[in-house]
């Protein structure tokens, strides 16, 4: 019983320390969605005139604040803390939308493989969330009480869960490509450099899949360790059960047959009679046996 009562905490630790490694990330995608933001603003506040159409490129800048407080209502949610499917696909869809309508408002420049173009950023990092989705999730909402999601739970996954981000991936970055030759490729904007940018969206998706994978070892390590602070009381508490045994039933029973030893031929006394009976009671009480065996012993203790 000991052993069990102090297993408890180290699980609610365990599964804590994941739930809160979890909820971490979901912060840090929104902190660095806050900063593209904040880069969308500058541009505007800056450079606005710029943009082939301003007007066009305001109101896209208005809708990624929309859009980007309606996907932080959703994954800071009291049933989700965590990056769900469903805020990142939506996310995904909002940026290759944006993409499109960026390429509109750049017709005639600025650059769109430049920092004028925030939409780039802004979807690299949706990217990241798709490695987040597809290295799984920190915490097994399946089972009661939200317990770690260990390696069978990241095994048993399909491998459609696992390869769905990747191709969503693959596909922004393909989108960028194609909002940066249309309807024209910009002077100012070098093949080389375009193709670069698109290959951030697969070194971000595997920055936010590795991220989770780190998380997962740090837990794994907690894991470990509790197991092994967990045989460790089991073992304290098997020790202290055989110290009470032998204090509370050895060491009288003991005592016991000494007095049997020391007693004349003839008809033991009442009070050893009893004693003894409160013994096998005891005894009983430690290591149950069936009811003929413990009459049996009774009655050749009394004899």
């Amino acid at each position: 019983m000991r052993a069990k009562t102090f297993q408890g905490p180290l699980a609610e630790m365990e599964s804590g320390t994941a739930r809160q490694l979890q909820e971490g990330i979901v912060l840090l995608f929104l902190a660095v969605r806050c900063v593209h933001l904040g880069q969308a603003g500058v541009d505007l506040a800056l450079a606005g005139r710029t943009y082939t159409i301003e007007w066009l490129a305001l109101t896209l800048a208005a809708l990624c604040a929309v859009e980007s407080v309606a996907v932080a209502a959703v994954v800071l949610g009291p049933r989700a803390r965590r990056l769900t499917a469903r805020a990142i696909l939506a996310d995904a869809a909002f940026g290759v939308a944006g993409l499109g309508v960026m390429a509109l408002a750049t017709t005639s420049g600025p650059g769109r493989a430049g920092s004028l173009n925030w939409m780039l950023p802004y979807t690299v990092a949706t990217a990241t969330g798709l490695g987040v989705l597809a290295a799984g999730d920190l915490v097994d909402r399946s089972a009661a009480g939200a317990s770690l999601a260990g390696d069978r739970h990241v095994r048993g996954r399909s491998v459609l869960a696992r390869l769905w981000p990747l191709v969503l991936a693959l596909g922004l970055g393909g989108a960028y490509v194609v909002s940066a030759y249309l309807p024209q490729r910009l002077a100012e904007d070098q093949v080389g450099q375009i193709w670069g940018n698109a290959a951030n969206y697969v070194g971000f998706f595997l920055v936010g899949a590795f991220t989770v994978g780190a998380a997962r070892f740090g837990v794994r390590a907690i894991s470990v360790r509790n197991a092994e602070l967990s045989e460790a009381t089991a073992q304290v508490a098997q020790e202290m059960l055989l110290r009470e045994v032998e204090a509370e039933i050895f060491s009288p029973a003991l005592a016991l047959l000494d007095r049997v030893v020391g007693l004349e031929d003839g008809e033991v006394p009442g009070d050893i009679r009893r004693e003894a009976g409160q013994l096998i009671s005891m005894i009983d009480a430690v290591e149950p046996r069936d009811r003929s065996g413990s009459l049996e012993a009774s009655e050749e203790a009394q004899g």
